[in-house]
């Protein structure tokens, strides 16, 4: 009964000190101490978006979710919560329209956890405009754009041998951001520019990986500045609540 097979629960896995998490036979995560909640501290910083720090960061309760061990989750979403993401600029349907925060404690060794938060933040737009380059002469100019679409994900992750982390007794524990992917997608008039007809599609959408501080940024391939929904921190607080 040396090693652990994922889905076989060995006597090891059953009865043993450091035993097996794995994907179908998970119930030793957190060693028995699995907390009933978990209580993250989340601290955004206005970016794209002018509420991040008053309507999207804070200390945000998870809860177990009943069917998939070792996992917590929170949620929000329109219609009951959609801040403005501008101030001012409701008019134009631009809020925030949904927020979720997961926590999973796994198993990658018979010894050690790996704690891995995501925190997804998906905005939204009816008009509003964008940000590009003329590939020519290298001036900025604007452009009205419509249906913008805006998805950030941030993973922050920490590993922990299982006599360092009991979970239901952990207060502010500390998990380093590991990266960031985003989605930006918007459709404009390609021949409205004040520099004359765009040369380019007039549907953009592009994915990116990147690590914080971000500011504004330039993507030469979609010929378009971005900055994030929020601004990420390079760390976030888990407490358990048992």
């Amino acid at each position: 009964m040396g090693g652990c097979r994922c889905g076989v629960p060995t006597v090891k896995d059953r009865f043993g000190v450091a035993r097996c998490c794995c994907e179908n036979f998970c119930e030793d995560c957190c060693n028995g101490n699995a907390p009933s909640e978990w209580d993250v501290e989340i601290l955004l910083a206005d970016s794209a978006c002018q509420t991040c720090d008053e309507e999207a960061g804070g200390v945000f309760t998870l809860s177990r979710i009943s069917d998939i061990i070792c996992r917590w989750s929170f949620e929000r979403k329109e219609p009951s919560w959609q801040p403005e993401c501008v101030i001012g600029y409701a008019a134009y349907g631009d809020y925030i329209y949904d927020q979720s925060v997961t926590l999973e404690v796994r198993c990658v060794t018979e010894t050690q956890y790996r704690i891995t938060a995501t925190i997804n933040l998906n905005r939204q737009y009816a008009s509003s405009q964008e940000k590009r380059k003329n590939p020519f002469t290298q001036q900025d100019y604007w452009v009205d754009t419509y249906r913008g679409i805006y998805g950030d994900q941030h993973v922050y992750e920490g590993f922990v041998n299982f006599n360092d982390f009991i979970c239901d007794e952990q207060i502010d524990y500390v998990l380093n951001h590991e990266r960031s992917s985003y989605l930006r997608q918007w459709f404009y008039n390609p021949t409205s520019p004040p520099f004359g007809p765009d040369p380019f599609t007039a549907f953009n959408i592009f994915n990116l990986t990147d690590t914080p501080p971000h500011g504004e940024r330039y993507e030469a391939l979609p010929n378009a500045y971005w900055r994030p929904i929020c601004e990420p921190p390079a760390t976030i607080k888990i407490t358990g609540v048992p």
